[in-house]
């Protein structure tokens, strides 16, 4: 076993940091939104309503700033909109918050969505979650080429 001096360990400590924030940021700057996506997105809708059997029109406003509180998406009930923060976000991150906001549409039309199923934990939500995960496996399977 060698045995390093601290600033030699020091030293490959922090190129492996850097080695591992270089790969990684690669990685995540793959694919990012821009506003080629689109058609893809609109594709993407279409997809997630017919798993989720939605009929109703979705209108989704794509956001380069936080409207309010919202985090990366919100669906408001009340206009039947959805918004989604693209901002530094990948696609397939953008994608996955668009399921997501969907699932709380069915669940609006379903009539079961209520003021506070928002809330994290609470069982609209993890649904949401759920499904989100559920439609981005089911739509990768199909078109990997697409969103990667």
């Amino acid at each position: 076993m060698e045995v390093m001096a601290p600033e030699q360990l020091e030293v490959m400590e922090v190129a492996a940091v850097n080695n591992y924030q270089q790969h990684h940021t690669e990685l995540l700057m793959e694919r990012k939104f821009s506003s080629d996506c689109k058609s893809l997105c609109k594709h993407f809708v279409d997809f997630c309503k017919d798993y989720l059997q939605i009929d109703d029109r979705v209108k989704v406003q794509f956001l380069s700033e936080r409207d309010g509180e919202m985090t990366t998406g919100c669906y408001i009930p009340s206009s039947r909109q959805i918004k989604i923060l693209v901002k530094d976000r990948g696609l397939v991150d953008v994608l996955r918050s668009l399921a997501h906001e969907l699932v709380h549409q069915k669940q609006h039309l379903d009539g079961s969505l209520e003021n506070m199923s928002g809330e994290t934990g609470s069982p609209h939500e993890n649904e949401a979650n759920a499904k989100a995960g559920i439609i981005m496996r089911l739509y990768q399977d199909k078109h990997k080429n697409k969103i990667y």
